[in-house]
């Protein structure tokens, strides 16, 4: 298992989906996630930006596995940080 790259791959994912926030807050003229959120359901009536909309998710579906695979490499390493933390202090001599 990769940490980092399982980090790097998490931190473009989420910056992706952000700055897609960002353009859609500007597109339909919203400040705040609550106020994007109801843009994007009135959106869905009009049938306009159903390609962002579409993008969007894709967008957080993506970030939401880059999230479970960044979870689960954190608790990897931290299993693997403990076992020579402890593996060390066996070593100690008092």
């Amino acid at each position: 298992m990769d940490y980092l790259a399982i980090r790097e791959d998490y931190k473009l994912a989420y910056h992706r989906w952000l700055n897609f926030n960002q353009r859609l807050m500007e597109l339909f003229a919203v400040e705040g996630d609550a106020a994007l959120e109801t843009a994007m359901l009135q959106a869905r009536t009009d049938k306009r930006h159903l390609a962002e909309l579409a993008e969007y998710a894709r967008l957080g579906f993506a970030l939401d596995a880059a999230g479970d695979r960044w979870d689960t490499a954190q608790a990897f390493q931290a299993r693997l940080t403990a076992a020579q933390v402890n593996k060390d202090i066996s070593l100690l001599e008092c």
